[in-house]
């Protein structure tokens, strides 16, 4: 199955932000030079006129969707986009019209769409009438017929548009909808008949529920006990108890089966057997909504990133023991997932209408390796053009007309390059032997060991590492507030200096900068080259900033305790603690 879905500024941003970032080759011979071919300039295989679907179903700005901004279905042999006032289809082939079906005016508009076609050929949506998605429906594709609508029982709160976030879900037998409060709304797939709800509520928001791939989880929070069930027979298949605090987001994905839960407040994914005997965490600890793109050929594929202003960084993980085999860097614009590959989408900046790298460049990424990239070809760019894409096509809308692409297997052009070259690229920075690269301490912070965090008393040692670097106990004991935050800083250098006199000179600012040093700045003997350290303690919290530099590298650790009703440990224990986790950070570096 698919995950849920690339954020319409995310896509932006791959669009107009792309190229602003240098290179990581510094090979001015390789295919990244200015002298390098680029790919065919791609024509449509057809374009056409959008008559009721020329207006795209709102969506939440920052839900991630992994094919695109526009809602578009295809079958073997046509392409249905959905629009608010209506849905049409067109010959995948010829783009020649099949059907048009215009939202009648009782129903309002379409508010929300599945992500999906069930294997019946049937659409699930959902219509608003009165500023709430009030009624649910299903398309048959293949005549456009509209096959049933039924009312639609709101939770304790609506159904907002603006944030339905792909809440209707079609099985084989069955659609279901997910309303606020995490309630679920059943309907029989065929006639519409409403379905009984999954489980006995004892009152608002008492459990936690995910839908996709056929299957539901639920996990009651009275009891955190974490159940799964198939989605159309409601059938229970496992139940599994779970500890304190625990909830659920999302079935990410069925084969392995992966889940996005909270255990003990923190939320990780995690693969669990069909017994429902949990597995290997699979990548990191996470503040908000993963980017996933799903399991492509083996790996897990998914991004933490949260700013919508560049393009997002992303990592590839065994599904089975939870093994990061790779980390992308900047120059990978991931716009999605597509025929089992990942799609990118990149414009580079200040090219124009005449230039020969003009344009849009769409291609293929192997998610096994993703710096194994082909370039299908270049579509024109437009600022005011939509996106969407299935394993057959890729659509463009721009106003009222649509341009389909039916995108090669292939690249016509083994030798033209994945990426165009970039402008304003800065040139690789003078490194010298012993210099820690940007790359090498991405990830550094995975290294801090359990036993290193249970000796600064956090309790959920055992999980991933936090995707932020920062560890964060607030529900693990309920009279403490613990964090630890771990940033670090590869530093090239610049202006004459080698990278280590730049990374002095950089300690040196930080005493001055806006860091939240917690009090006056000191500096610390027998930590790296050379350390600074600042230091609180309060009634009822103690915090420490400690900064070291060793070679190139800057390594800030941030330690932070707050209490209720008792006294905050002692700042010696705070830089004990720090000193440990610099031990664990150095020893990552080699």
């Amino acid at each position: 199955m698919g995950s849920r879905g690339l954020a319409a500024a995310t896509l932006v941003a791959l669009l107009l932000a792309s190229g602003c970032t240098g290179s990581d080759d510094g090979d001015p011979s390789s295919d990244r030079s200015p002298s390098a071919a680029a790919p065919a300039q791609l024509a449509a295989d057809w374009s056409t006129a959008l008559g009721p679907a020329a207006k795209p179903v709102p969506q939440d700005t920052f839900a991630y969707r992994t094919h695109g901004e526009l809602d578009v279905w295809s079958t073997d042999d046509t392409v249905v986009v959905v629009g608010r006032r209506g849905l049409q289809a067109f010959d995948l082939a010829t783009g020649d019209p099949a059907w048009t079906l215009q939202v009648p005016a009782r129903l309002g508009s379409v508010c929300a769409v599945s992500p999906e076609l069930g294997a019946t050929g049937l659409g699930g949506l959902l219509f608003a009438s009165t500023g709430r998605c009030d009624a649910a429906g299903v398309i048959d594709v293949a005549t456009g017929r509209l096959t049933w609508t039924a009312p639609l029982a709101q939770g304790p709160s609506p159904l907002d548009p603006a944030y339905a976030d792909r809440p209707v879900h079609v099985g084989a037998r069955t659609l279901t909808v997910e309303v606020p409060c995490d309630e679920l709304r059943r309907y029989d797939l065929r006639s519409g008949a409403v379905l009984p709800e999954p489980f006995r509520r004892r009152g608002d928001c008492t459990h936690d529920v995910a839908v996709g791939g056929g299957l539901q989880a639920v996990v009651d929070r009275s009891t955190d006990i974490l159940s799964l069930a198939d989605a159309d027979s409601d059938r229970r298949l496992w139940t599994h108890a779970m500890p304190a605090h625990s909830g659920v987001d999302a079935v990410v994905w069925t084969d392995p089966l992966i889940l996005d839960v909270t255990e003990r407040g923190h939320r990780v994914l995690r693969s669990y057997d069909d017994r429902g005997r949990p597995g290997a965490y699979v990548g990191r600890q996470m503040d908000t909504d993963p980017k996933v793109l799903g399991v492509l050929d083996g790996v897990l594929v998914v991004s933490y990133s949260t700013s919508a202003l560049a393009a997002p960084l992303f990592r590839g993980f065994d599904p089975d023991t939870g093994e990061q085999l790779w980390r992308s860097d900047d120059e990978l614009y991931v716009a999605g997932e597509q025929a089992g590959r990942i799609f990118t989408l990149f414009r580079p900046l200040g090219s124009t209408t005449t230039d020969a790298t003009a344009g849009v460049w769409v291609g293929r990424a192997d998610p096994r390796d993703p710096t194994d990239q082909v370039a299908l070809g270049r579509i024109p760019y437009d600022e005011d053009a939509t996106y969407g894409w299935t394993d057959d096509v890729l659509v463009r809308q721009v106003g009222a007309r649509l341009d389909a692409y039916r995108l090669p297997d292939a690249a016509e052009d083994a030798s033209a390059p994945a990426m165009p070259p970039l402008p304003g690229q800065q040139p690789e920075p003078a490194w010298a032997d012993g210099d820690v690269r940007p790359e090498q301490v991405g990830d550094l912070c995975t290294t801090v060991r359990p036993a290193t965090l249970r000796s600064l008393d956090f309790r959920s040692a055992d999980l991933p590492a936090p995707a932020t670097c920062a560890w964060h106990d607030v529900l693990d004991d309920p009279d403490t507030d613990r964090l630890l935050a771990v940033d670090t800083f590869a530093v090239a250098p610049q202006d004459g200096r080698s990278a280590a006199e730049e990374a002095h000179r950089q300690l040196v600012d930080l005493r001055t900068s806006d860091i939240n040093w917690p009090g006056p700045v000191r500096a610390v003997s027998g930590l790296g080259d050379e350390a600074q350290l600042a230091q609180k303690r309060t009634g009822s919290e103690s915090e420490s900033r400690l900064a070291v530099r060793i070679g190139n590298v800057v390594l800030i650790i941030h330690s932070d305790v707050r209490t209720f009703g008792a006294k905050p440990p002692a700042l010696s224990s705070l830089l004990a603690g720090q000193r440990r986790v610099l031990g664990d950070l150095t020893a990552g570096l080699g």
